[in-house]
This record gives structure tokens, sequence and C-alpha cells, in this order.
């Protein structure tokens, strides 16, 4: 062969291998943001914004992100898409670009975003913006967002490294998001806008390419803290404080200029943390560098938006218009402002163009079109139109309690109430959480996903985390359940056990078990209030009643009392009892033979006559034979099971009688009829029930009927007396004393009254004074049995032992089941030397009541130094030792 004449051939054909393109069927616009969901994260704390995991070492996870989305000094926190979040301990800055490096450490397993060549990217290419936006109004929370575009321009010069131009969406919010190509690898980070074309006004976004970071990343220092207005000077500043720690080997750089972006993100911080105006100065700040920053605008409007002035929303939201023609949301918020100055033509065609620049089914953002624009159709009437608006939002976003209470408003206002009802319904089931205090998802086919404890719920107390897999609820195995059906199976009924099989990376599964307790968001009292409105449209009265009263407990948690009191004006005229309403006696008459006749001449009339019944119990009553009353009012609530004054009678009755489980239920029951209360109150009822949790030791719930008694009746100083009781046994002394010195001021010659002065000397350590308020007590009300056991209490610390030792007795007599001044008159006995009556009576105490043998439990009831002393002896005696309670 002749070699020199084949080897030009050989080199052609390798020359045409090499030339040949390198074709790469690109993915469909699906499956990368399949990619894109797994290595986006959010960035929260003092800065707000997106960014991407590139790199892992170990446990130690590296996410890229700009440089203005921390440009402050404080603490970061990163949000990845299983719903974890992890404090950034360690951020590095790369001088002259608009990037940064943060650090979190997770031994759960992340995908790493796969790095392509962006010197490869060209004009005219598809490229992908991701990242999680500001939240928008009627969604109440960041929402992850994915947008096209394609590349318009790379520039020579870039300012910061921005040098791709495209014309992608980009929400505020989503800073230091990915850019991605069509195959789903990251070739930029997105972060900033152009200025407006001079011809077109047109806004477009910038990204720097993934290569500059390379290129550079040798050159990674730590982040240091920008400085506000003035220009840069030379100086050394911290790390970021995440970890409360720096490297002491690393070199900061130079303190540097803030510029516009800067700003926006700590703007953006605020107005995350509901500080409006100074997220409002931030944007100012931002719009004096960049006149023409069409975010800062977008951002500032938002403020004004939440702050409700909507002229000036409206204004922002006109500019973000004209930098940024073709922006969906510019124009849906601007339709908003429009709707709130009742400008509803204008808002119905900003809703309508909203509408036509972004219509995708699948896009969060366009959602809030069809809010603005449903919301012009419901104010002009055209109801039909507003609900299949609200459809549409629904379908996009249908985990949102406010979308399916805005829809329940518009069937309320057709009155349509029964699908009204259906919607409000719905809303709650959002808004009271599940009743261990937790969230689900089931996306991505990743089975049940914990996304969110609530703080001081069962589940935080319990060690539930963000991110822990839920393999059963109560034994039934959750592979294939939806979210709603696990919901059901967790929700239940207050105070009842649920047992969680968790599944956590690290460990291996276990079982927690948790009880449910009632978990209702503030923001569900409009929700009721309304739901209300539909009830008594559906001629359910009770339920009305009931909607109404929650209402009104939510409005006072969020300290709007004047609306609390507003809805409790409805509620009585709803139930026709008068505001002022006392408490009522069981029978007005005084005869109780009287009584009984009259009711059995009743009762012969209509023998299932449940009132007749009622007044029969009273008459017993008042005789003494309380079995007999109880046997009546068992009547009266079998006959007439809504009958919320015999309810409340037969709780007074099995109280008294010692059963007091039972008390609660008739308790409860008499508060859920809230019918036929005839003289008898419901604040009453209120208080009746809280005395008996208060007495039990269950004294959460104490206090939340407490303050029902206080909002239906705000000078009860039985209320303050003794909810400031609840609070000093719980060692919340300064609320103790505000309730007590409440009740002193609202009734100074009641027994209570003094009571509560007693108390509060007691607790200041001021023996006589409390001496003298509890001795007027007991002249007001002899039979007061805290007053004339605290009396014992005080005298036995100023060593009046016989004094004493009358008032522990006196207690007896009034009370022979209360527990403590058994306990307190065994004691002083114990220390006479009469160790066996002694002895009896401890024993007989402790079966009542066991928490009378813990030391800190007797401090809290305010056992002074010299009686504990004395009750410690008591404690260690073998006899004693040896109870069941004790073991």
């Amino acid at each position: 062969m002749n070699f020199a004449r084949s080897l030009p051939v050989i080199l052609v054909g390798a020359a045409i291998v090499l030339l040949k393109p390198q074709v790469a069927l690109s993915l469909t616009p699906v499956e990368v943001n399949n990619i894109a969901q797994t290595v986006t994260v959010r960035i929260d704390g003092d800065g707000i914004g997106s960014g991407v995991i590139f790199e892992r070492k170990g446990e130690t996870y590296f996410v890229l992100t700009n440089r203005h989305v921390v440009s402050k000094d404080g603490r970061y926190e990163i949000h990845t898409q299983d719903g974890g979040k992890y404090p950034v301990y360690y951020s590095k800055e790369l001088p002259g670009l608009d990037l940064a490096v943060l650090q979190f450490n997770s031994n759960k397993s992340y995908p790493i975003a796969n790095l392509g060549n962006s010197d490869q990217i060209r004009e005219g290419m598809t490229v992908y913006v991701v990242g999680w936006a500001d939240r928008l109004p009627g969604i109440d929370e960041r929402s992850y967002q994915f947008t096209d575009g394609s590349i318009r321009s790379r520039l020579k010069n870039p300012d910061e490294g921005y040098a791709l131009v495209y014309n992608n969406e980009a929400i505020p919010g989503m800073s230091g998001g990915p850019v991605l190509d069509e195959n789903g690898r990251l070739v930029g980070i997105n972060g900033r806008a152009t200025q407006p074309e001079e011809k077109t006004g047109t806004v477009l976004r910038l990204g720097i390419p993934i290569n500059t970071f390379l290129a550079a990343r040798n050159n990674l220092q730590p982040v240091t803290a920008n400085s506000p207005t003035t220009p840069p000077k030379p100086g050394v500043r911290p790390n970021i404080a995440t970890a409360g720690q720096s490297n002491p080997r690393e070199k900061p750089t130079a303190t540097r200029q803030r510029g516009a972006e800067d700003f926006i993100s700590l703007g953006g911080a605020k107005a995350d943390k509901g500080d409006y105006k100074g997220a409002i100065a931030d944007y100012n700040q931002a719009l004096q560098i960049n006149p023409n920053n069409p975010d800062a605008y977008y951002r500032r409007g938002s403020a004004y938006n939440e702050l409700k002035d909507y002229p000036s929303a409206f204004k922002d939201f006109e500019q973000v218009i004209r930098l940024s023609p073709k922006n969906a949301i510019a124009y849906a918020y601007r339709g908003l402002a429009r709707l709130q100055m009742k400008d509803y033509q204008g808002g119905l065609a900003d809703g309508n163009k909203a509408i036509s620049l972004n219509n995708d089914p699948k896009s969060p953002t366009s959602a809030l079109g069809y809010i603005v624009r449903g919301g012009a159709y419901f104010a002009l009437e055209d109801y039909k139109q507003a609900i299949a608006d609200f459809d549409q939002t629904i379908q996009r976003f249908p985990n949102q309690p406010e979308l399916y209470s805005l829809r329940g408003d518009v069937h309320r206002a057709q009155k349509d109430y029964k699908q009204a009802f259906a919607d409000y319904n719905q809303a709650l089931s959002f808004l009271e959480f599940s009743g261990i205090g937790i969230r689900l998802n089931d996306e991505q086919n990743q089975g049940l996903t914990i996304t969110q404890v609530n703080d001081n719920s069962p589940a935080s107390q319990g060690g539930v985390k963000v991110g822990d897999r839920l393999l059963a609820i109560d034994g039934k195995p959750t592979l294939k359940m939806k979210v709603a059906d696990a919901s059901k199976l967790i929700r239940g009924e207050e105070g009842t056990t649920i047992t969680l099989r968790i599944k956590r990376q690290g460990r291996s599964d276990f079982d927690l078990k948790l009880n449910r307790i009632l978990i209702s968001d503030p923001k569900a009292a409009e929700i009721y209030k309304n739901r209300a409105i539909a009830r008594a449209g559906l001629q359910d009265k009770q339920g009305a009643i009931a909607d109404l009263q929650k209402a009104a407990d939510l409005y006072q948690k969020q300290g709007q009392t004047a609306e609390s009191q507003t809805i409790l004006k409805a509620l009585r005229q709803l139930q026709d009892i008068p505001s002022t309403s006392q408490p009522a006696t069981t029978s007005n008459q005084a005869d109780p033979q009287t009584i009984i006749v009259a009711a059995n001449e009743a009762i012969a009339r209509n023998p299932q006559d449940a009132s007749a019944y009622t007044r029969r119990a009273a008459g017993r009553y008042q005789q003494g034979d309380k079995q007999r009353a109880l046997d009546d009012l068992n009547q009266a609530t079998r006959f007439n099971s809504k009958h919320s004054l015999a309810l409340a009678f037969r709780g007074d009755v099995l109280r008294e009688l010692g059963r007091n489980e039972e008390a609660i239920t008739s308790y409860s029951q008499a508060i859920e009829a809230n019918s036929e209360w005839g003289s008898a109150s419901v604040a009453d009822v209120y208080l009746n029930r809280a005395n008996i949790y208060s007495d039990r030791g269950d004294y959460r719930r104490a206090i939340a009927d407490y303050d029902r008694v206080l909002r239906l009746n705000p000078k009860s100083a039985v209320a303050y007396a003794l909810r400031g009781l609840v609070y000093q046994r719980q060692g919340k002394n300064k609320a103790a004393l505000s309730d007590f010195n409440q009740a002193a001021r609202i009734d100074q010659n009641n027994a209570v009254a003094y009571f509560a002065r007693g108390l509060s000397y007691q607790l200041q350590g001021d023996y006589q004074g409390a001496l003298a308020a509890y001795e007027k007590a007991t002249v007001q009300d002899a039979k007061l049995l805290a007053a004339v056991n605290n009396l014992g209490l005080i005298k036995y610390e100023l060593q009046d032992i016989e004094g004493a030792i009358r008032q522990f007795q006196a207690a007896i007599e009034i009370d022979s089941k209360s527990a403590e001044p058994q306990l307190a008159l065994a004691t002083a006995l114990y220390a006479k030397g009469d160790r066996k009556q002694a002895l009896e009576l401890a024993q007989a105490a402790l079966r009542l009541d066991n928490r009378f043998a813990n030391i800190e439990f007797l401090k809290k009831n305010l056992w002074g130094d010299r009686i504990i002393a004395d009750a410690q002896k008591l404690l260690q005696n073998p006899q004693i030792r040896a109870l069941p309670s004790r073991r």
C-alpha cells in the first residue's frame, strides 16, 4: 500500500468524524422540570432567593446562588424539595461576580445538578429559568416557578458576570436560581434585569454563565457585608453568622457597595417577615440606584398592597408594565389594586390581559389572573363567571384554603348555601390541622412525607421532623394512601391517641404515640363567620351559633377584640339571650315541694315534657335528693337532647356526686346544643367545666374555658381569680398576680376579690397581708374552701399550728373530698406526734389526689417552707411510700 497516498484519505475521514455535529436529543420541558425540582432550593432568612445544589462532599452540600441574596450578615436557611430545612453554616463569594456559594449539612441523599458548557450557549437556544417566587395574593406561600424562553444575546463586557440575556419570565424571589439548557444541565445563574430597551421599553433577564463561575471558583472568599450607601472602604467584616463561628484561616474580602439587587433582596426578607414599611425603605434605596428596575417596583407594589395602600400599589405596577409590557403578574397585581379601589371594569380588563399573557394550566402564576378576573365578576354580580374563574384557581392551587373561601363567598351571594357550606368546610379542612399538627404530601410517587410540623404541637413535642416518611397510621400501611385519606385517619376526637410508624434516614423504623388536640389557624375566624351565615341560610341555627362562638374565640386569639365583641353580639341575638343575662340558679321558686307538685301535674299531662322533668329535678335537688334529681335530668335530656339548661344542671349534679368525667361530658353537650338555656348562662357552664379541668390538673383546657367566660362576661371577678389560681399552679406568677389584681378591682367587696388579694399577698411573701385578706374573704363567704384552707397555710408559716389545724378541719367540713386540707392537717398532726391519725389522713388524701405527694406541686399550691419541710417527713414514712399511687 502507498501510505503517502492513503494518509490524506485517512485524515479526511478523521476530520469528518471530528467535525460531525454531536446529535443530542433534547428532553421535554416536563423532563427538564423533573430534574429542576430536585436540585433547586429556596433560600430564606435575612435575604430571600433561590439556589441550586451543584456539589457534594460527604454530608456537606454546596449551593450556588447570587451574592446579593445573602448580602447581609445574618441567618439563612436552605429549603430542599422534600421539605427539609437546613441552616447555612458557611458562605463564600467571588470578588467581582454576583455569585455566592452556601454550605449545609445533611445525611440525606440529594441530587446534584449536572453542569453544562455555557460556552456553547448561543442566541436562539431554549433555556429554562427556575426558582421560588415571592408570595402572591391569595396564595399563602412562595411558589416554585419553571419558565421557558430563549437566549437573546451574549454580552462581551458583562457587569458582575451577567453575560447571558434571555426573555424568560422571572419573578422576584427567583434570583440565584438555575438557568438550564434543553437537557436539564446547569448553564447559568439567574439574577438581574436589563435596562429597558430604548425603542420598545422591553426588559429582559440576565444570568451569569456557569463557566464564569468554574473559571473563578478558586478565588472564593468568605462573604462580607455590603456598605449601605457609601462607596466601598477597605476593611474586614465577619462571615455570615449562621453558625456563630468564622474560619480564621480565610481572609475576608473588602466591604463593597450595595447594589439595587442587594436592597431588593433585603427588602424581600423584611416583607417575608411582615415588615412591609421596612421593605419599602429598602426598595426605595434600590430605585435610587436604578430608577428603572422592574423588580424593585414589583416588590414595592406588593408591599403597598399588603399595607392596603392600593393607589401606591397601582402606580408601582404601572411602572412594572411600562418596563415589562408582557409581565402577566404585573397586570394581575394592577387589576387587584383596581378592584380594591372599586374600579371593577378596570380590574376585569387587567385580569383578561394577565390570562391572555399566561394561561398555562400548570403555571401557579396564571392563577392570580383568574383570581383578579373572578373577583371582578363577583363584584359585578356575574356569579357564574366568577365561579368558573375560581374553579381555575383551585385547579392550579388545590391546597389553598383562601381560594375555597372565595368561591364559598360567591355561592353564598347566590344564596346557594349548600355549596357555600361545602366550600367553607373544604377551606377549614386546611386551616384546622390534623389533630397532631402536621401536613403531608404524596407528590412524585414518594409516598406520604411530612412537610410541616407546627410549633408546640403534639407532633413537634413528640419528635416528628420535616422529611419523615409516614409508613403507617394506627397499623394501617400508607404506601398507596392519598393525603386526604391519611388526614381522615389522623383526625379524631380531641384527647385520643394515635400511633404513627415513622421512617427516618439514619435509624430503624419506629413508632410514635401522640395525643390529638384541636389546632385551628387564627385565619379561620373569617371563614367560621361566613359559614355561620350559610348555616343560618340552611336553617341550622345551632350550627350557626357554634360557628359564631368559634369565630369570636379565634378573633380574640388574634387580638381583634372589637371584631370578637361584634361576633358575640350577633351570637347573643341569634340565641335570643340578653347581653346582660346573669348566671342562673336551678330554680327561682322558694318551696321545693310546690315545685315538685307542679312538675308532676305537667308530666301527667305530657310524659315527655323535658322542662317539667327539669323543674322537678330542681325541687328534688333543693330537698337534698341529688340522685333522684339526676334521674329526672336524665329523663329530661333523653326527651330533649338539645335542652342546654337540663344538660348544664345535670353536669352540676354529677360534679357534686363526684362523677367529674360525666359532668364534663354533660357540660360539653350543653355548650354544643346551645339552645333552651332558660335563665342559665353558657358562661356559667364554661366556668364549671373549667373548675373541673383545674381540679384534675388539666390547666390548658381550664385556661381556655376561663378565657371563654371572660370573653362572654369581661367583669367576672370569679373567672379572673380562678384563672389566676391556675396560672399560679403553673408557676406563671406574673400572669397570676395580674388576674388576682383584676379580680380585686372588679369587685372590691366580694369574697372572691378578697381571696384574690390574699393570693397576691401570699405570692409576694406578705403573710400578714394575706392573712387579713383571707379572713375578710371568709367573713363574706364562710364556705369559700380555698380561702379557709389558705388561712391554715399562712397560720402554719406564722407558727400558729393550732390555728392552722382548726382551719384545715374547717376546710374538710366544707368538702370532705378535697385532698389538700386533709394532707395539710395530716402534716400538722404528724409534726405534733399524732402519727396514727396523721397517716390515716395522709393515705386518704393521696388516694383522692396523688399529685399532693409531689413537693413541686405543693409549692405551686403556695405551701410555705415550714409546712413543706414537715410534709417531706410525713411523705417519707414507709406506710405512705408503700401506697400504690407512690410506686
